[in-house]
């Protein structure tokens, strides 16, 4: 199969499948963005994120929606070792 992105997008658009903010705020997940990110930590409280005005924030769980190296280096040392080697090279 062989399909443009712009059919891909545009069938996803016409099917309501690119508007899941609202079903995930719904359900009690919260999202941000356009909010610079400097490090993902997780410790016993949750997975704490830091962001680059200095401002932190803990919650329960996160996803990083970003490529694998930049996900890396988010998780920084505290990167795992599954998530070293799934993540890098």
């Amino acid at each position: 199969m062989s399909f443009s992105a712009f059919s891909v997008l545009s069938f996803c658009r016409n099917h309501h499948l690119l508007q899941v903010e609202e079903e995930l705020e719904r359900e009690g997940s919260h999202i941000i963005t356009n909010r610079e990110v400097h490090l993902v930590s997780t410790t016993e409280k949750g997975c704490v994120v830091y962001y680059k005005d200095g401002f932190e924030e803990v919650y329960d769980g996160c996803i990083l929606a970003v490529h694998a190296p930049d996900a890396l280096r988010l998780l920084g040392d505290e990167a795992t070792y599954d998530e070293q080697r799934i993540l890098g090279d």
